[in-house]
């Protein structure tokens, strides 16, 4: 990522004296002042304009001073709001504001007196902030997003996740039992063939569900081999992590999550079904290596997650047509009893089409709606969480959508019925559920970001 030099000039005052406008485009808004960055060379959005707008209050200049100088300062509560992700029809993106606070115009003088360095300071922090922070933008309308063609040729597309340099996995890649990987140049390959790494007697393997884990390892939801696997980073060594619970084997695994200490959460549909719904939900410890039954009685338990603030456990109850949602007690790794998170609609109604259609897999954004995959539909559901409602719905690229998860700013979407992944650009972010273990970070500290 490559920053233009900044130019900061004092433009006009308005008509009231209250004003004064900074950057390269003027804004005359009440209480604003706007400093435009040019980004080149990203991939998100190729040269596009970035607004950085900022308020005043007493106390606010010294708290913005000690921000230029490069310190991870917060600026005293009242002083300055952020709020990102607002996107504006030219293509720009206002990062932070201060709709509540009065401008002083000396803030302005001491804003454009700041030395070059402490003001390629000042830019480059706001970028950084502003690169994580635009998940909290606002969603594109419902059928406005057009699906992008990404990879082809999966026997049948499930499982789609990515690691830390932007490799895609998917399951299936060429023929059933593999786990194929494009690279983010597009090359395509068949990354880890479970038939020959991992065979299973009686039979035949073949993953589902896909998620990265804190250390770059692939956990993988063996649906055929009724298995929850560990693979390597290379993709050379397989571990069984777990195939049976109290000694009785699992049937047909189909989905897999992680918490924020790495514990995994899976479901087992097995031959469930609403007349015969003996579908469960697991947890694998993964400091005591041993599984605990969190639920049972469940017609096709398909999709699973945990929120991004490990408080509740999301399940797709798939014969029912629903999500379910259990209060989740992280540190004993115990749920309590389930409520139905929502009844996906059968009728088409205020533009968002109904039907008979199965949740599948689904991923949270960092902000933690769900992103819900509906077979047969052939649509993403975006569910807002913990209130249920049904804010929006995108074409996914075909039907049979069976699962779906972020990278950058896309959404990546599989669809059987095309054997292929497709992308979505809404422009807003994923729930990183690796993170913490993986960096040392504490939540709200800016990571590292590869290029997509």
């Amino acid at each position: 990522m490559k920053l233009a030099t900044p130019r900061v000039f004092p433009g006009p005052a308005s008509a009231s004296g209250r004003e004064r406008i900074f950057g390269r485009r003027r804004r005359l808004d009440a209480g604003l002042v706007s400093l435009k960055l040019r980004i080149f060379g990203s991939k998100f959005w190729p040269k596009a304009t970035f607004t950085v707008a900022w308020g005043n209050a007493p106390g606010t200049r010294a708290n913005i001073g000690r921000l230029a100088e490069g310190h991870s300062h917060r600026p005293a509560a009242g002083n300055v709001s952020m709020a990102f992700g607002q996107k504006k029809p030219d293509d720009t993106v206002v990062l932070g504001r201060c709709p509540r606070l009065r401008w002083e115009q000396a803030f302005g003088q001491t804003l454009a007196g700041l030395p070059n360095s402490q003001l390629r300071s000042l830019v480059l922090l706001v970028v950084c902030v502003a690169w994580t922070g635009l998940a909290a933008g606002e969603l594109p309308p419902t059928s406005s997003v057009t699906p992008e063609l990404y990879a082809t040729g999966f026997a049948f597309a499930e499982g789609p996740t990515f690691d830390l340099q932007g490799n895609l996995y998917a399951v299936n890649y060429r023929e059933l039992g593999t786990i194929g990987m494009v690279t983010p140049d597009g090359t395509a390959s068949i990354w880890c063939d479970l038939n020959k790494a991992s065979p299973v007697e009686g039979r035949k393997v073949q993953a589902n569900g896909l998620k990265i884990d804190s250390e770059g390892r692939l956990i993988v939801a063996d649906a055929g081999g009724g298995r929850v696997l560990r693979i390597s980073p290379d993709g050379r060594q397989v571990e069984v992590l777990a195939d049976r619970c109290e000694g009785v084997r699992f049937n047909s695994i189909n989905d897999v999550a992680l918490d924020r200490l790495g514990n995994i959460f899976f479901t087992d549909p097995g031959t469930s079904s609403a007349e015969n719904p003996v579908g469960a939900v697991y947890r694998y410890d993964i400091g005591t290596k041993k599984t605990m039954r969190l639920a049972a009685g469940l017609a096709y338990p398909n999709g699973i997650g945990v929120t991004p603030d490990q408080q509740h456990l999301c399940v797709a109850e798939s014969d029912r047509y629903r999500l379910l949602i259990f209060p989740l007690d992280a540190a004993a790794g115990q749920v309590g009893d389930p409520r139905v998170l929502i009844d996906f609609p059968q009728e088409t109604r205020d533009g968002i089409q109904g039907g008979k259609f199965a949740p599948d897999g689904f991923v949270f954004d960092a902000l933690g709606r769900l992103f819900v995959a509906m077979w047969v539909g052939g649509v993403i559901n975006v569910v807002e969480v913990p209130s249920g409602t049904l804010v929006r719905q995108y074409d996914a690229g075909g039907t049979q959508a069976t699962n779906c998860h972020f990278h950058g700013t896309y959404l990546y979407t599989t669809v059987a019925a095309k054997e292929a992944v497709f992308r979505l650009k809404l422009g807003v972010e994923g729930h990183e559920y690796w993170a913490l273990r993986s960096t040392g970070r504490q939540e709200g500290q800016v990571p590292v970001r590869v290029k997509e």
